[in-house]
């Protein structure tokens, strides 16, 4: 009887060591997936901010939202051929990758 009360005391530790890891773990998971989500959101809202606004204050919202810099990244920097470029690696990759 001495023995399995020793066994329940034992497992009852064990269970609250794995409940404190599960905590650090999923409250270490949710602080990294909400800065990671926070940080897409502000460079999306960037984007679309004029450079005099980002100069004035990177952390306000855009006033008007600046598309234009979408059609000035696509034409001036020449992203029409980076697109095109990860589009045929990605399909040379998932090719070889699924028939080889």
């Amino acid at each position: 009887m001495l023995k399995r009360k020793e066994s329940i005391i034992k497992k009852e530790k064990l269970n609250r060591s794995n409940r404190l890891w599960l905590i650090i773990i999923y409250t270490t998971l949710i602080l990294w997936i909400t800065f990671s989500i926070l940080s897409l959101v502000w460079i999306i809202f960037t984007s679309f901010k004029s450079n005099r606004e980002i100069y004035a204050g990177i952390w306000s919202l855009p006033k008007v939202l600046h598309f234009e810099n979408y059609v000035k990244a696509w034409n001036v920097v020449n992203l029409k051929r980076y697109f095109l470029n990860s589009v045929i690696i990605t399909f040379i990759s998932i090719f070889g990758l699924t028939f080889l």
